[in-house]
Protein backbone atom coordinates (compact mmCIF):
# COMPACT_ATOMS: atom_id res chain seq x y z
CA UNK A 1 0.00 0.00 0.00
CA UNK A 2 2.59 2.56 1.07
CA UNK A 3 4.97 1.66 -1.78
CA UNK A 4 2.20 2.44 -4.28
CA UNK A 5 1.56 5.78 -2.55
CA UNK A 6 5.24 6.68 -2.67
CA UNK A 7 5.16 6.35 -6.47
CA UNK A 8 2.16 8.68 -6.90
CA UNK A 9 2.83 11.94 -8.68
CA UNK A 10 -0.41 13.59 -7.51
CA UNK A 11 -1.97 13.73 -4.03
CA UNK A 12 -4.65 11.19 -3.22
CA UNK A 13 -7.53 10.82 -0.85
CA UNK A 14 -8.42 7.75 1.20
CA UNK A 15 -11.98 7.83 2.54
CA UNK A 16 -13.18 5.35 5.14
CA UNK A 17 -16.78 5.03 6.28
CA UNK A 18 -17.13 4.23 9.98
CA UNK A 19 -19.91 5.60 12.21
CA UNK A 20 -20.40 7.85 15.20
CA UNK A 21 -20.83 4.54 17.09
CA UNK A 22 -17.06 4.19 16.71
CA UNK A 23 -16.53 7.42 18.67
CA UNK A 24 -19.37 7.00 21.13
CA UNK A 25 -20.13 4.32 23.67
CA UNK A 26 -22.36 2.20 21.43
CA UNK A 27 -26.08 2.05 21.04
CA UNK A 28 -29.03 0.50 22.81
CA UNK A 29 -28.00 -2.32 25.18
CA UNK A 30 -27.69 -5.69 23.49
CA UNK A 31 -28.25 -4.58 19.92
CA UNK A 32 -25.06 -3.02 18.59
CA UNK A 33 -22.00 -4.53 20.28
CA UNK A 34 -20.69 -6.08 17.05
CA UNK A 35 -21.45 -2.98 14.99
CA UNK A 36 -19.88 -0.55 17.46
CA UNK A 37 -16.82 -2.80 17.84
CA UNK A 38 -16.27 -2.90 14.08
CA UNK A 39 -16.53 0.90 13.85
CA UNK A 40 -14.09 1.40 16.76
CA UNK A 41 -11.75 -0.95 14.90
CA UNK A 42 -11.98 1.04 11.67
CA UNK A 43 -11.15 4.27 13.45
CA UNK A 44 -8.24 2.65 15.30
CA UNK A 45 -6.91 1.20 12.05
CA UNK A 46 -7.11 4.62 10.38
CA UNK A 47 -5.37 6.31 13.34
CA UNK A 48 -2.55 3.79 13.02
CA UNK A 49 -2.41 4.16 9.24
CA UNK A 50 -2.20 7.95 9.56
CA UNK A 51 0.80 7.51 11.87
CA UNK A 52 2.47 5.19 9.37
CA UNK A 53 1.88 7.67 6.55
CA UNK A 54 3.53 10.43 8.60
CA UNK A 55 6.47 8.22 9.58
CA UNK A 56 7.06 7.31 5.93
CA UNK A 57 6.61 10.95 4.90
CA UNK A 58 3.62 10.04 2.75
CA UNK A 59 1.13 12.28 4.56
CA UNK A 60 1.62 14.96 1.90
CA UNK A 61 0.73 12.43 -0.80
CA UNK A 62 -2.53 11.22 0.71
CA UNK A 63 -5.24 12.68 2.89
CA UNK A 64 -6.97 10.19 5.15
CA UNK A 65 -10.51 11.04 6.27
CA UNK A 66 -13.03 8.94 8.21
CA UNK A 67 -16.77 9.53 7.94
CA UNK A 68 -18.34 9.05 11.37
CA UNK A 69 -21.94 9.75 10.46
CA UNK A 70 -24.85 9.41 12.83
CA UNK A 71 -28.32 8.47 11.65
CA UNK A 72 -28.69 9.04 7.93
CA UNK A 73 -32.16 9.04 6.39
CA UNK A 74 -31.44 6.44 3.72
CA UNK A 75 -33.28 3.40 2.41
CA UNK A 76 -31.21 1.16 4.67
CA UNK A 77 -34.37 0.27 6.56
CA UNK A 78 -36.41 -0.76 3.54
CA UNK A 79 -38.69 -3.15 5.45
CA UNK A 80 -39.64 -5.39 2.54
CA UNK A 81 -36.03 -5.85 1.47
CA UNK A 82 -34.97 -6.42 5.06
CA UNK A 83 -37.66 -9.03 5.55
CA UNK A 84 -36.52 -10.86 2.43
CA UNK A 85 -32.84 -10.78 3.39
CA UNK A 86 -32.80 -10.96 7.16
CA UNK A 87 -31.12 -13.81 8.95
CA UNK A 88 -32.41 -13.09 12.42
CA UNK A 89 -35.97 -14.42 12.47
CA UNK A 90 -36.57 -12.86 15.92
CA UNK A 91 -36.73 -9.36 14.44
CA UNK A 92 -40.34 -8.41 13.83
CA UNK A 93 -41.77 -6.27 11.08
CA UNK A 94 -42.99 -3.81 13.75
CA UNK A 95 -39.46 -3.44 15.14
CA UNK A 96 -38.09 -2.83 11.66
CA UNK A 97 -40.81 -0.23 11.05
CA UNK A 98 -39.83 1.56 14.29
CA UNK A 99 -36.19 1.62 13.19
CA UNK A 100 -37.21 2.96 9.78
CA UNK A 101 -39.24 5.75 11.40
CA UNK A 102 -36.29 6.66 13.62
CA UNK A 103 -34.07 6.96 10.55
CA UNK A 104 -36.61 8.98 8.58
CA UNK A 105 -37.46 11.46 11.35
CA UNK A 106 -34.16 11.72 13.20
CA UNK A 107 -31.70 11.06 10.42
CA UNK A 108 -29.77 13.57 8.38
CA UNK A 109 -30.58 13.54 4.69
CA UNK A 110 -28.14 11.73 2.45
CA UNK A 111 -27.36 14.94 0.54
CA UNK A 112 -26.69 16.91 3.76
CA UNK A 113 -24.47 14.07 5.01
CA UNK A 114 -22.44 14.13 1.80
CA UNK A 115 -22.16 17.95 1.86
CA UNK A 116 -20.94 17.98 5.47
CA UNK A 117 -18.48 15.15 4.76
CA UNK A 118 -17.07 16.96 1.71
CA UNK A 119 -16.71 20.18 3.72
CA UNK A 120 -14.74 18.22 6.34
CA UNK A 121 -12.49 16.78 3.65
CA UNK A 122 -11.88 20.25 2.21
CA UNK A 123 -10.88 21.45 5.70
CA UNK A 124 -8.44 18.52 5.96
CA UNK A 125 -10.28 16.87 8.86
CA UNK A 126 -9.38 13.34 9.89
CA UNK A 127 -12.77 12.67 11.55
CA UNK A 128 -15.71 13.99 9.53
CA UNK A 129 -19.31 13.83 10.71
CA UNK A 130 -22.75 14.11 9.14
CA UNK A 131 -23.87 17.00 11.35
CA UNK A 132 -21.32 19.66 12.29
CA UNK A 133 -20.19 19.03 15.88
CA UNK A 134 -21.83 15.61 16.16
CA UNK A 135 -18.56 13.68 16.30
CA UNK A 136 -17.24 15.93 19.07
CA UNK A 137 -20.48 15.49 21.01
CA UNK A 138 -20.34 11.71 20.62
CA UNK A 139 -16.74 11.57 21.76
CA UNK A 140 -17.62 13.89 24.66
CA UNK A 141 -19.88 11.20 26.12
CA UNK A 142 -16.95 8.78 26.10
CA UNK A 143 -14.73 11.36 27.79
CA UNK A 144 -17.38 11.89 30.48
CA UNK A 145 -17.42 8.29 31.55
CA UNK A 146 -13.62 7.99 31.43
CA UNK A 147 -12.91 11.24 33.29
CA UNK A 148 -15.87 11.32 35.65
CA UNK A 149 -16.14 7.64 36.57
CA UNK A 150 -19.69 7.20 35.28
CA UNK A 151 -20.80 4.03 33.53
CA UNK A 152 -21.24 3.96 29.76
CA UNK A 153 -24.93 3.14 30.30
CA UNK A 154 -25.39 6.42 32.20
CA UNK A 155 -24.92 8.29 28.92
CA UNK A 156 -25.97 5.60 26.46
CA UNK A 157 -28.03 6.78 23.51
CA UNK A 158 -31.56 5.44 23.62
CA UNK A 159 -32.92 3.88 20.47
CA UNK A 160 -36.30 2.47 19.47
Amino acid sequence: FSSALAKQSVPGLLLVTASDRGLDIGGAPGCTAGYATSKHGLIGMCESLEGELVKKKLDTKIQLSVLCAGLVASNLWNVQRAEEQRLDKRQTIANRENQKLLMEYSGTSVSDTIDTFLEGIQRGLFICDSVPGQAAESFGRRADYINEGVLPSDHRMSML
